[in-house]
């Protein structure tokens, strides 16, 4: 009896001490979950003259996370920074697993709902998708139109116009009374002024004179293949003070229509009966110069893109009204998971503007279910022991009783 529970004494020990173990320490998975299909998307697709920053990349896909996100100019084979031209272009998009995670030998990938291209790395850890794009050619799409300028004879207009898609802008100055147009470098050949500007979307006219009163400036931009489109007319009022004639025209004017005569055939005719005094009409006042308008109503204009900060994201005019402002819904998404010593990892990135951060997380420790579970381990081994050691002692003091016994029965 006494062996029978030492052994199963000693088997429990046993026993608990494999369950610590198979508790304290992770076992790998027997074979990580594989991923069959991947969608991804991308914010836009290319246009000329567009930026390359404006299109953003994403997956909904849970398990992988993007490690890199580039369009390469397959005339040169470089890696693309700026705008995208009119030649044919290639996305590229690589893709990693999470722990527990790899792609399927057969896994089907789909960029903006269609197929895609793609290479798989032999641990199948890495997918890349690749797809070849030719930009599409777009019109440039105005911003913003140039506002009418109301100045002081001899003074200062400015003008701006903005479009989208837009590789070079020229602008123009109309004369009303014929509609007869000129280029604005032209015009300082023609009137005694000076222009400057950032040589695109700004133009500045100095010392204007009065003749210009009344003409009108617009800009046209000039896209990708030729493509242009123009912006609105703008009026340029010229406010300018004393007659609008030399003063010798108005005196001969005088000479040739002379108060006095007027006056003496007016006494020469005699009134064929008498007629109420009539009142005398006040000399009239030169008309006053209009004072300077209020711009036109403008016109808000919403681009497709998104603007964004850490916190939110909306649309925004080229005045600066905003419409869709919203806080960002982040996807977040582990890329190293927290040890006790290096904190872990996350990007995040919003479903709606494709704005993108990363975060860290901090090493919590094991759960509290894991603590509990080794709590328990050692105070069953701990019991074990107790009972082991305690009927260890028993059986030594009763072998020792024993022993003792035996010699006295001997004497």
């Amino acid at each position: 009896m006494h062996k029978n529970r030492k052994r199963l004494l000693t088997a429990l020990l046993c026993l608990a001490m494999c369950f610590a173990l198979c508790v304290a320490v992770p076992q790998k998975a027997a074979a990580d979950q594989q991923i069959g299909k991947i969608l991804a998307t991308t914010s836009y697709t290319p246009v000329a003259l567009m930026d390359v920053s404006y299109i953003t990349a994403a997956t909904s896909t849970g398990g992988i996370y993007i490690t890199d996100y580039a369009w390469y100019d397959l005339n040169n084979g470089t890696r693309m920074f700026s705008q995208f031209g009119t030649g044919q272009v290639e996305v590229e998009i690589t893709f990693a697993t999470h722990d527990g995670f790899e792609f399927a030998d057969n896994v089907a990938v789909y960029l903006n709902n269609s197929p895609a291209d793609y290479i798989l790395s032999a641990d199948h850890h890495y997918l890349t998708l690749t797809r070849v794009y030719a930009p599409m050619i777009w019109a440039p799409s105005v911003i913003k139109n140039p506002s009418d300028e109301w100045i002081n004879e001899g003074g200062f207009a400015s003008f701006v116009a903005t479009a989208l898609y837009v590789e070079g802008y020229q602008w123009h100055i109309v004369d009303p009374m014929n509609g007869r147009e000129y280029f604005v470098e032209d015009i300082t050949e023609l009137f005694d002024i000076a222009t400057s500007g950032d040589g695109e979307s700004k133009l500045n006219l100095y010392n204007v004179p009065r003749t210009l009163d009344g003409w009108q400036v617009y800009c046209t931009f000039v896209g990708a293949a030729g493509g242009h489109s123009n912006s609105s007319r703008a009026t340029l009022h010229v406010k300018y003070e004393g007659p609008l004639f030399p003063a010798g025209e108005l005196e001969a004017e005088e000479e040739a229509d002379p108060k006095g005569e007027d006056e003496a055939d007016a006494a020469a005719e005699p009134s064929p009966e008498p007629t109420p005094e009539s009142t005398p009409e006040s000399t009239p006042e030169p008309t006053p110069a209009p004072a300077a308008e209020p711009e036109e109503d403008h016109t808000h204009t919403f681009p497709e893109t998104w603007s964004f900060d850490d916190t939110y994201h909306w649309r925004e005019c080229s005045c600066g009204e905003r419409i869709e402002q919203g806080a960002h819904t982040m996807e977040w998404t582990v890329t190293r998971r927290a040890a006790r010593k290096l904190a872990g990892e996350e990007h995040g990135v919003c479903t709606v503007c494709g704005y993108e951060a990363v975060r860290e997380l901090p090493y919590e420790g094991p759960s509290t279910v894991l603590r509990f579970a080794l709590l328990g381990v050692g105070g069953l081994v701990a019991l074990t022991l107790i009972v082991l050691i305690a009927d260890s002692i028993r059986t030594s003091i009763r072998r020792s009783r024993r022993k003792k016994a035996r010699q006295k029965s001997r004497h």
